[in-house]
């Protein structure tokens, strides 16, 4: 096959598959968001239907609460003064029903003789256009008492002087006319009490959903999509495009039939319709409706088929083309070569002299060949006679050359010493940069490092790496933290060395400025460990990307356990309880320091809970990269790491030993072990009387008796399961400053309760104290928090203190995490 033959074919076929791969992403990237599209103004339009519904449904609960108050309130007033309460009464219901044109109407119906009279019911009804009071339903013919919309509100057996478990019932829909069209009607009945909690009788609220039936009526997201409206306590179809569908159960439409309408979530379903796909959308409302969206899929996405295939045709032709003009460019570039080749030919059959000179002048490779080539031809006459010269003084060359080596090797030797020095000098900085100032009598820290690069230099037998360990004591807002760090910087010897010593110089420079300055002191752990992080980050940015370190940098506060952290794609610490290990998978891994996406990224920090006799043990590369002697091969298993610390119990010589049992450990080595021994305070266990107290008190906050609650709760000595109890108990009574002191103290125990610390900074921003609150609030935002009601507090506090920025950051991730 002929060259130009070859790039032809090479190049159309990488065109080709380039082709597909770009079309096929294209296509998918675009099929995706039209669709995206699409569905969003799909469920746009159902929400507005969605809205519609709860705003007419909410008007009417509101007048019926607003009328039964009505109610209450002037028969109240009708039995401590004298005032004309049957003339009163209608004209204050018909200002209530007057705001509301949407109602149809709305009525007060007393018991029996309460009033004086046994039928006592004025009804306020719009008339074209005007609300005018009525009495026609209020007579021994009527009988409202008899009614259904009474009997449901009031059973007969009912005993007056007792509440029922609801406020307001509704009817079932039903069907009547409504200005000579047929309109599904609801009627909500609201519960009137006296004083003494005795019922009084109900108000009614009755509306018809002509409205919506002519707003459904107009759902045309395609041609052939409809909406269907289903009552969920009846399960009637209230709209439906079919009238003589109305008020029947949704079962017995095919498509509805499997359905379940007490459901509270969104659904989607794929069902066929008249030999066309549909796709069943169920939207639930908040007033115990369903609306069922019909969808054609064929219809809906008709549009998007069409402009897919159109590109891909004009993808086929362009390709075409793009292969035709290939050939035809290969074709005119490969003339020289053929020019070249012929010579070749020829001086190889021997019709040409090899001095014979390519006569190709272009500025192109072919030109750059020929030129090449009749260079070549007087460098081989050349070299033929540096060959003979050599031949002859062969002997003097060797004796020059063997001085010149004997030269170099000592000029390498004196070089060897001087490098052995600069290790040594290098490790002499190193290692009081791996201190251990941890004086704290519940903590047991130890470490071991094994540097990959030994030397001599003198007497002294040396070694010098980028693994580094260090802990220190710190104080932070009042309490003792210990900060303890594992990191390995990346390089051989003196680069990785390098890394370390900045590495540990730098933060050792934190942990002084933090000991010695009473501003840092006053920073939350998350706050103080993130800047520490982003401190050495920017740092090592500096050496644009030629020095990186992994780290693992935690905070532990001593009183509790309770640990704070940072990864920087180190390896993963492992957690020793019980006997049993296991790796603290963190949530969030960072890339590691110097790389510039942290730039782009926002840093957390994670947090986890030790108990007492927990064991952390952190560890560099250098506990996985084991070279196996006989196989030759890396080890890839990351659990084996698991298994030898369960082996030697967490003894670290132990750990170092198994490991070079198990293979050559391939990279410098570093193990840090931090036992927590105990807490500072201990949780006093409740008794069993002391917890039938607490149930006692939660009984009595149930039922609104706060200070009964809290005088229990006063009985029984402080803990923090009980100061929890009253937090609860105070957050019923609104009393921010007894919950915000009650919070603090809780929290001196239980650091990690982020439910506490919310509650803690929403009352200090009702007390607008909005420094402290958002001091507080940030603390769950540092620790990645997806609680939305976090989220929604701290935005809260970012708009009263004008942080705009901030707020707005906050609000894209509450969105996120409510799609």
């Amino acid at each position: 096959m002929r060259l130009r033959t070859k790039i032809t074919v090479a190049t159309t076929i990488c065109l080709f598959i380039l082709f597909l791969i770009i079309m096929s992403f294209n296509t998918y990237t675009f099929y995706q968001e039209a669709k995206n599209f699409r569905t969003k103004e799909i469920e746009s339009n159902i929400n507005n239907y969605k809205s519609e519904i709860e705003k007419l449904i909410g008007s009417a609960t509101k007048l019926g609460k607003e009328v039964s108050n009505l109610g209450e309130n002037l028969y109240y007033f009708k039995t401590i003064s004298t005032f004309n309460f049957k003339e009163i009464l209608p004209l204050e219901l018909n200002e209530r029903v007057k705001e509301y044109p949407e109602i149809l109407g709305a009525g007060i119906w007393f018991e029996p003789n309460l009033t004086g009279e046994k039928f006592f019911g004025p009804y306020s009804a719009w008339l074209e256009g005007k609300n005018n009071i009525t009495w026609e339903y209020s007579n021994e013919k009527y009988n409202y008492f008899s009614k259904d919309w009474y009997r449901l509100a009031i059973p007969d057996t009912w005993n007056r002087k007792q509440k029922r478990e609801n406020l307001v019932y509704r009817l079932s829909p039903y069907v009547d006319d409504l200005d000579g069209i047929k309109t599904v009607f609801l009627t909500f009945s609201t519960l009137m009490y006296s004083k003494q909690n005795e019922i009084l009788g109900v108000s009614t609220v009755d509306i018809g959903l002509n409205n919506l039936k002519k707003l459904l009526s107009e759902f045309k997201v395609t041609e052939n999509s409809f909406v269907i409206l289903v009552d969920k306590y009846s399960g009637k179809l209230i709209f439906h495009p079919k009238e003589e569908n109305l008020l029947s159960n949704y079962k017995d439409i095919p498509y509805l039939t499997d359905q379940k309408i007490d459901s509270e979530i969104r659904a989607e379903f794929d069902v066929g319709l008249n030999n066309q796909k549909y796709k069943l959308i169920s939207i639930p409302t908040k007033y115990s409706f369903i609306i069922y969206a019909m969808v054609n899929q064929n219809e809906a996405y008709s549009v998007m088929y069409k402009l897919i295939l159109r590109n891909l045709l004009i993808g086929v032709i362009s390709l075409i083309l793009i292969a035709f003009i290939i050939f035809s460019l290969v074709k005119e570039s490969t003339k020289p070569l053929e020019e070249i080749i012929q010579l070749l030919r020829d001086i190889s059959s021997g019709k040409k002299n090899i001095n014979e000179k390519i006569k190709i002048k272009t500025e192109d490779e072919f030109g750059e060949l020929a030129k090449t080539y009749n260079d070549m031809s007087f460098t081989i006459d050349k070299q033929n006679q540096e060959i003979k010269d050599h031949n002859e003084k062969l002997e003097e060359k060797v004796a020059n050359r063997t001085a010149q080596l004997n030269k170099t090797l000592e000029e390498i030797t004196s070089l060897k010493t001087k490098q052995d020095g600069d290790y040594y000098l290098t490790s002499l900085l190193l290692d009081p940069l791996g201190k251990k100032s941890v004086n704290s009598g519940n903590i047991d820290i130890n470490y071991r490092v094994i540097q990959k690069k030994k030397f001599n230099f003198k007497k002294y037998n040396k070694e010098i790496g980028g693994d580094l360990c260090t802990a220190s004591e710190i104080i932070l807002q009042g309490k003792t933290f210990t900060v303890f760090l594992n990191a390995d910087a990346m390089g051989k010897s003196i680069q990785g060395a390098g890394g370390a010593l900045i590495l540990g110089s730098v933060f050792n420079a934190i942990v002084q400025r933090t000991m010695f300055n009473e501003e840092i002191q006053k920073e939350t752990p998350e706050k103080w460990l993130k800047k520490s992080f982003l401190e050495l980050h920017k740092t090592f940015e500096t050496f644009d990307g030629s020095m990186l370190v992994s780290v693992v940098i935690s905070l532990l506060d001593n009183y509790t356990g309770l640990v704070y952290f940072v990864n920087a794609e180190h390896p993963t610490t492992v957690l020793y309880r019980d006997g049993k290990a296991e790796f603290l998978n963190p949530k969030n891994l960072y890339m590691k320091l110097g790389v510039s996406s942290h730039v782009k990224s926002t840093i957390y920090v994670e947090t986890f809970q030790l108990l007492k006799g927990d064991i952390l043990i952190l560890g560099s590369d250098g506990r996985d990269d084991i070279l196996n002697s006989e196989t030759k091969m890396m080890n890839e298993d990351e659990t084996k790491f698991l298994k030898i610390v369960e082996k030697s119990g967490t003894d670290l010589d132990k750990m170092i030993s198994y490991l070079q049992e198990s293979g050559e450990i391939s990279d410098d080595l570093s193990l840090l072990r931090l036992e927590y021994k105990w807490n500072q305070f201990d949780e006093k266990i409740l008794t069993e009387d002391e917890l039938n107290k607490i149930e006692e008190a939660k009984l009595a906050s149930s039922r609104n008796e706060f200070e009964k609650a809290i005088f229990i709760l006063n009985q029984i000595p402080n803990s923090p399961t009980l100061l929890k109890e009253k937090i609860q108990v105070y957050l019923n009574t609104k009393s921010h400053l007894k919950i915000i002191e009650l919070c603090e103290e809780y929290l001196n125990f239980k650091p990690d309760d982020e439910e506490i610390i919310n509650e803690l900074s929403i009352s200090y921003k009702v007390l607008k104290k909005l420094s402290k609150a958002y001091s507080i609030s940030e603390k769950l935002w540092i620790r990645n928090s997806n609680n939305i009601n976090f989220l929604t507090n701290f935005s809260e506090i970012n708009d009263l203190m004008g942080n705009k920025n901030k707020k707005d950051l906050i609000d894209y991730k509450i969105n996120q995490l409510n799609s």
